[in-house]
């Protein structure tokens, strides 16, 4: 009975040697794969941070490109509405101005239609209601004065326009209106107009 005694405690001593083997190989084993594991979160956890910043710098950087195309957007907004403005100005200083100004105005830019027509056309000039009244005779005898030769004559129908003549030469219309002419001369006079409206107040 004694060495049956001493067998087995051998054997259950063994069992809990390799018992305590098998333990500290998978204490291991766990740590180990902890360890990877958190390496592995941490790496994730960089990972998805550097997109979180990448995607929130992107996020701002077109936050402010936005910010600043709207306030360019602005801007320009703002300096179209002064021109169109100051060119309604002008269109009306023009119109309601002296009436000798106005009228040299309108003879001076009719010439280059004029003499562009063919030299039999007649033309059938056209006011709005006012100046059909007021200086329809004087721009026709203006006219016939300074283009002899060619036939001038008033339209009984009034002009849908602010100022200035339309030209009826029979297959040619020609806009010869204070607004039309002044549109012509825009492209030219806008930068100059710029710099005296916007870079002036700079400076102020």
């Amino acid at each position: 009975m004694i060495g049956l005694e001493k067998v087995t405690d051998r054997i259950i001593s063994e069992a809990r040697g390799e018992a305590d083997k098998l333990m500290e190989a998978a204490n291991a084993k766990i740590q180990s794969i902890n360890a990877a594991t958190d390496a592995k979160i941490a790496a994730m956890r960089e990972e998805k941070n550097l997109e979180i910043r990448t995607e929130s710098e992107n996020i701002v950087s077109r936050a402010r490109s936005a910010s600043d195309t709207q306030n360019r957007n602005i801007i320009l907004d703002v300096k179209f509405k002064s021109l169109d403005e100051t060119f309604a100005a002008c269109e009306e200083a023009i119109i309601k101005g002296p009436k000798e100004d106005y009228i040299e105005f309108i003879l001076l830019h009719t010439k280059a239609a004029i003499e562009s027509a063919p030299a039999d056309c007649s033309c059938v000039l056209s006011f709005n209601a006012d100046d059909a009244k007021n200086l329809a005779p004087i721009v026709l005898e203006g006219l016939g004065m300074l283009h002899p030769g060619r036939k001038f004559s008033v339209s009984d129908k009034t002009a849908k326009i602010n100022g200035g003549v339309l030209l009826d030469f029979g297959e040619t219309d020609v806009d010869c209106s204070v607004k039309a002419v002044l549109s012509e001369y825009r492209p030219m006079l806008e930068a100059p107009l710029c710099q005296l409206l916007f870079e002036s107040t700079k400076t102020k």
